[in-house]
């Protein structure tokens, strides 16, 4: 199960043809790109190829594109660097010219965690796959990168079973650690409910925070949710004191953003009873607000 990131200079990747005119089923679509079912050749492999159209005219990616671009380009310079680990998406080949840049990527068919996490796992299946998500994430800290964007949806399995791969898919969010601020970062990027307080906080984004430990925050999140199915922060305001969707949109991340500084957890008891004392504990020591006594190193892994 162990990975073993490279630290040698990656080798450029081989030249890469797919089928590009039977690209008819998509099995993704993001912000800014959409993901087909893809044939290699002249192998006939599967894979998945992920499309950003350089002359789209949809309005809101075209606000992004020279972003997106940029971000594609990273993502696939980081998974060259992280092919030797299983539980990381394995690249095949990146293509670019005027029109698209193209991503061909392994497929992995099993459906995302969000979704099977709709069936409920036994507390010794989460166990199996959290070990998996840990080695992916050491294998990206080991590196200095951090993924930044750890969530169920960006967690595929090679197939829907409890004894599946895990595969940590879209790199998009991620960056390697650069020598500024002492190689720490800025930005605040995430999925809200998966984002550590020190994002959160923008005093302490703007000296730099460290982005493994908010991967391992994100990780603890998504921990709490496999064993309990529920988020670890309440932050649903009544629906009826608003008058728009948008105010208790706004609301509700003001709730969000106060519990997560305050590192307010809340343990469902009628729910965590089913839990055994050393899940509850991993979880409490990965959301802890405080990185310093917090789990949320690459040691851990």
């Amino acid at each position: 199960m162990g990975c073993g990131a490279s630290t040698s200079p990656t080798p450029a990747m081989p030249d890469v043809r797919y089928d590009a005119s039977n690209l008819a089923t998509r099995i993704g679509s993001g912000a800014s790109c959409d993901v087909f079912l893809g044939t290699l050749l002249p192998s006939g492999e599967q894979v998945a190829v992920k499309l950003l159209d350089k002359l789209t005219t949809n309005p809101k990616r075209r606000a992004v594109l020279a972003e997106d671009i940029e971000g594609a380009r990273t993502e696939a310079a980081l998974l060259k660097q992280l092919q030797d680990c299983s539980h990381i998406v394995r690249l095949v080949g990146f293509l670019e010219d005027d029109k698209k840049a193209v991503t061909v990527l392994e497929l992995v068919s099993g459906g995302d965690l969000l979704t099977a996490m709709e069936q409920g796992y036994r507390e010794d299946d989460v166990k199996r796959l959290f070990a998996q998500i840990l080695v992916a994430l050491s294998a990206c800290h080991e590196l200095g990168i951090a993924h930044r964007d750890i969530k169920p949806e960006n967690i595929l399995l090679s197939r829907p079973r409890t004894d599946a791969r895990v595969v940590v898919v879209d790199l998009g969010f991620a960056k390697m650690r650069s020598k500024g601020l002492r190689g720490r970062f800025t930005s605040n990027l995430g999925s809200p409910m998966y984002k550590a307080p020190e994002i959160w906080d923008r005093d302490v984004r703007a000296r730099g925070y460290d982005g493994a430990a908010s991967d391992m925050w994100s990780a603890g999140v998504l921990l709490f949710l496999m064993l309990s199915g529920q988020f670890p922060f309440r932050c649903q305001p009544a629906m009826k004191a608003f008058k728009s969707a948008r105010d208790y949109a706004r609301m509700q991340r003001k709730l969000l953003r106060t519990a997560v500084l305050a590192g307010d957890v809340h343990f469902d008891e009628a729910v965590w009873a089913d839990v055994s004392p050393a899940g509850r504990a991993l979880v409490s020591s990965l959301l802890r607000t405080d990185v310093r006594k917090a789990l949320r190193g690459p040691m851990l892994a």
